[in-house]
């Protein structure tokens, strides 16, 4: 409503400017009120199911099951918005609209209110057949066939057939095994099989044509148009994965120690990816199965029960798992900037979402940093963040922006009526890309962060400090740097690379104290004279404090980082409860 006098008005872009009277000033249209925004999603789900079990006994020690199915899914969405103009808050939220806010908001090429409809039908057909002998040897079958309507219109694309092939050998029930006291359990297992996905944005199965109101100047000069949004890609299918995996279960001392291990080797094939290309097809974007990637790991977990007596007991769990991805074929030819940015890019030969860095090459005699750009190559005035052309030659790999490490650990104490317990969590393998902070020019509200306490400002300090200078408005003029002509874009493109280089990258592992409980539950006597059967008090700490991570977060919350920065920073709560049960 800021529209104190002329200067004012030319600049507040939210003044309307009725183009049928180009000579009257910007004007007010939301004199009074507010704004009230609405949304609405609406989720309908159906789901039909039918199954058949039967379960046999042969022999002394041949067991059968036998398991079908078929189940039909369909789910509907729609979500829609409103927006109220002039809703008065204060007074009764009674609506006081000016006409022409609608066509302000019209003539920008907006909506006040709009519903987006999504319609997904699934069939699956299923079975599984499980076997064992005399609960020593056993082995599973199982299979899918299933079929989308996100998926293409040929039955090769559309319906996907899906299975596992699984065994298991009890050792434990060996004769050779079961004279050995101290082993308690003792199972090998072995899996393999496909299975597939069909991620939730695919819908370009067929064409997409969406609706739209073109946007001109007038309102009688607006008029439906047609927009082709996705081409049809008619072989779009579902991504698979083969999967092969070997494990083992182990119990010794009446279980008292349990160990499981698994290790798997996945194969990625038909994986869904964008393509960009030069829009002679029609699009410059393109979905598509276009991408293949390898995934080996494994998982590890350790269950003990180190002392148990009448009074006391301490129980403890730990596990580990830790995977390696290697993307091993891509259409999708990434440029410098899908590689450098915070959740990095996808490039054979390296993991997903693999983080590459400029290489910094120290700061010139102007304070301004320069970078390792390849022989040729002006290393100030030639950063080019669209560079497509051989670009892991000059950059920097980092790491993956996922974390491929993580670990846990927990204990339980328990005396009397007694209960302590804390769980710590570990994740790593990752790095993070620190806050983009450095720029070619600023102003009065630009956040300074401490480190620029020790940035270049004198000739000669470029051997001290690996921190750019602020530009001044004689550098800019200059037009010149070290007998090369330079511009502000130069100035913009490297300090952003800085940005984006070695010296402004992070480990993304950390340690945490995920859980601290403490618990007394009041005697039996107590409870019983209350007529109660449960009389507890609890004490609880969520996420008290983090144990360890990367210092040159300089206190940054390194779990914030893990979603590309856009989350809410991890909450601590503390909680008291009284649990009482009648």
């Amino acid at each position: 409503r800021a529209d104190q006098n002329t200067i004012i008005q030319s600049q507040n872009t939210f003044l309307f400017r009725d183009p049928d009277t180009p000579n009257e000033l910007p004007r007010v249209v939301l004199p009074v009120g507010g704004i009230l925004r609405t949304r609405q999603n609406k989720l309908t789900t159906y789901t039909f199911r039918n199954t058949f079990d039967y379960t046999t006994t042969f022999g002394e020690n041949h067991n059968l099951r036998a398991y079908f199915g078929q189940e039909y899914r369909q789910t509907d969405r729609e979500n829609s918005f409103n927006t109220g103009y002039g809703i008065q808050f204060s007074r009764g939220e009674v609506p006081f609209t000016d006409p022409d806010i609608l066509r302000k908001v019209i003539l920008e090429g907006n909506d006040y209110f709009g519903v987006n409809r999504s319609n997904q039908r699934e069939v699956t057909f299923f079975s599984t057949i499980s076997y064992d002998y005399d609960e020593k040897y056993i082995l599973n079958l199982t299979g899918n066939y299933e079929g989308s309507n996100r998926a293409g219109r040929a039955s090769s694309s559309r319906w996907l057939p899906t299975y596992n092939i699984g065994g298991k050998w009890n050792l434990h029930r060996e004769k050779f095994i079961e004279d050995v006291d101290w082993i308690s359990q003792l199972s090998l297992r072995s899996s393999y099989g496909l299975i597939a996905l069909l991620p939730s944005f695919v819908s370009n199965n067929l064409a997409v044509f969406r609706n739209e109101i073109t946007d001109r100047l007038n309102l009688d000069d607006r008029e439906n148009v047609i927009n082709i949004e996705n081409l049809e890609n008619s072989d779009l299918t579902w991504e698979k994965t083969l999967e092969l995996g070997f494990g083992l279960d182990a119990g010794i001392l009446d279980n008292r120690l349990q160990f499981n291990f698994d290790v798997y080797f996945r194969k990625g094939i038909d994986l869904i990816d964008l393509v960009r290309t030069s829009g002679v097809g029609g699009e410059f974007f393109k979905v598509g199965n276009n991408a293949d990637m390898d995934t080996n790991g494994f998982e590890f977990q350790l269950t003990s029960r180190n002392i148990k007596t009448d009074n006391f007991s301490w129980s403890s769990s730990f596990n580990f798992s830790y995977f390696k991805q290697e993307v091993t074929n891509i259409q999708q030819q990434p440029n410098v900037l899908d590689l450098v940015d915070e959740t990095g890019g996808n490039i054979i030969g390296f993991p997903s979402n693999a983080v590459f860095s400029f290489n910094f090459a120290g700061l010139n005699r102007a304070g301004a940093p320069t970078f390792n750009l390849g022989e040729g190559e002006d290393p100030f005035a030639d950063v080019d963040f669209q560079e497509i052309e051989n670009v892991a030659d000059f950059l920097i790999y980092e790491g993956s922006s996922l974390p491929n490490k993580s670990a846990g650990l927990s204990n339980t104490f328990k005396y009397k009526n007694w209960d302590f317990s804390f769980f710590i969590t570990y994740s790593g393998g990752n790095v993070i890309r620190l806050t983009p902070y450095y720029s070619a020019g600023y102003n009065d509200l630009s956040i300074f962060p401490q480190e620029f306490i020790n940035r270049w400002q004198f000739p000669g300090d470029e051997l001290i400090t690996n921190i750019p200078g602020i530009v001044s408005a004689s550098q800019l003029a200059a037009n010149e740097l070290d007998g090369v002509s330079v511009s502000l874009n130069d100035y913009v493109r490297a300090y952003n690379a800085y940005n984006y280089s070695n010296q402004r990258i992070a480990k993304g592992d950390f340690i945490r104290m995920r859980n601290i409980s403490l618990g007394y539950s009041f005697p039996k006597e107590l409870t019983d004279r209350l007529g109660l059967s449960l009389f507890r008090l609890s004490m609880q700490a969520t996420n008290p404090f983090l144990i360890y991570s990367d210092d040159s977060l300089n206190g940054q919350d390194p779990e914030f980082f893990s979603s590309g920065g856009v989350a809410q920073p991890v909450p601590r709560q503390y909680t008291l409860s009284l649990n009482i049960g009648l």
